[in-house]
């Protein structure tokens, strides 16, 4: 479990094994089967290409105020500009958030909102002039009892020729649990050289 599963479990959702659900993990081993995809020219292609085609319809600085429902179904959203009927919402926010913008959710559906919990994350990414991983590896998680801060190591630029130059490297690290709630608190030079220590312990 502690090489195998949580490490694997631990780089995906910054959390432990023994932390989540058995439908979670079902969830994730289902996903991990289909294989890792990236944008080709990264992330922000996908909202700038959605974007482009509905510029007319969208409302930049229009929080939403409120999701409507009337009988278990979506009537719209309410905001400051007024009411926009719509037949289907999507609601990309926190669960904390949803409940805040769905009072009238059934509730069978606010009570699973109740019980999501997350994790803390300091995300730091290094970029260096050369090869830092080797050769055929992308990633590396750790298993709980190496004591590493982070829970996975990742260098998109072995992932598509479109993160960097040949020849070098883009290493994210992603820490979690409490060492990710102590280096949110500290200035970004304290946690960029204690990180940088810790990858050479791995990556001379």
């Amino acid at each position: 479990l502690d090489y195998f599963f949580q490490p694997m479990i631990a780089g995906i959702t910054l959390g432990h094994a023994d932390e989540i659900g058995a439908l979670y993990g079902a969830a994730l081993f289902w996903h991990l089967l289909q294989g890792n995809r990236i944008l080709k020219n990264g992330i922000h292609t996908l909202p700038e290409r959605l974007f482009g085609k509905i510029e007319s319809q969208v409302l930049l600085s229009t929080p939403a105020e409120k999701i409507v429902v009337e009988n278990n179904t979506v009537k719209g959203v309410q905001t400051h500009k007024g009411f926009m009927d719509a037949d289907a919402v999507l609601c990309a926010t926190t669960a904390t958030g949803a409940r805040r913008l769905i009072p009238d959710l059934p509730a069978s559906v606010s009570s699973i909102l109740e019980k999501v919990t997350y994790r803390a994350c300091c995300h730091v990414v290094f970029a260096y002039d050369r090869p830092v991983m080797p050769e055929g590896l992308t990633s590396i998680s750790f298993p709980r009892s190496a004591g590493a801060t982070m829970a996975a190591s990742a260098d998109t630029a072995t992932s598509s020729e479109q993160a960097a130059p040949p020849g070098t490297s883009l290493i994210h690290c992603y820490t979690y649990d409490r060492y990710a709630v102590d280096y949110n608190q500290l200035p970004d030079e304290t946690i960029a050289a204690r990180l940088k220590a810790e990858l050479k312990t791995y990556f001379p």
